[in-house]
């Protein structure tokens, strides 16, 4: 996943990965890659800076099969820090209304039902400014 923001691609990071295909005597058997909490994977990401209110989109282009952005938060970072829901428009999403640095957590889904479940996880830093 990259964002898109002033004509400009930014790269996000992978947190979590999950596909699970079949049940078998009532267990779904699949894969993973295990999450770690979005602040630590924050710690080693460069902040993407931007302006209040400014409009970023999220680009899925690697995998055509993926159809849905389904899930959205922000956590501040500092005193007070809180986890946001975040609303989503035609993949797109506004930057914070106030200064800060923020972790996004964007969880997308694919391919999924009721006897599969397929979905990732990325993080994104912003800085806002």
């Amino acid at each position: 996943m990259t964002i898109k923001y002033t004509g400009q691609d930014f790269e996000t990071k992978v947190n979590e990965v999950t596909w699970c295909e079949a049940k078998y005597e009532n267990l779904m058997i699949g894969n993973s890659l295990i999450s770690v909490p979005e602040l630590d994977i924050a710690k080693d990401m460069d902040n993407i800076d931007v302006h209040i209110n400014e409009i970023l989109t999220l680009k899925l282009e690697y995998d055509k099969n993926i159809s849905k952005i389904y899930e959205i938060e922000v956590e501040g970072l500092g005193e007070g820090r809180k986890t946001t829901p975040i609303e989503i428009v035609n993949n797109s999403v506004k930057a914070p209304e106030e200064k800060g640095e923020y972790v996004y957590s964007v969880k997308v889904i694919w391919n999924s039902t009721p006897e599969s479940a397929h979905f990732a996880s990325y993080v994104i830093k912003l800085n806002v400014i």
